[in-house]
């Protein structure tokens, strides 16, 4: 669809690590801390299902990486 990527820093296809696109930690750290609400949408329940089948340590990196941007931009 676009190629806003092409010259990134981040590689899009990583989750965790010191390349992993924000746009991917953010997006698992949201649908995690709101899984309750999303829930009770049936469009939701195939990607809630990934979440949950997600590894826990790995959701766990990504909800840290999460954090730890949202804290640095309030710097």
């Amino acid at each position: 669809m676009s190629d806003y990527c092409r010259d990134c820093i981040y590689n899009p296809r990583d989750r965790t690590g010191p390349k992993a696109c924000p746009f991917n930690f953010f997006y698992w750290d949201f649908l995690a801390r709101h899984q309750a609400q999303l829930k009770t949408l049936g469009r939701m329940n195939l990607i809630l299902g990934n979440l949950r089948k997600m590894d826990p340590e790995e959701l766990a990196k990504m909800q840290a990486l999460a954090v730890n941007w949202r804290q640095q931009s309030k710097a």
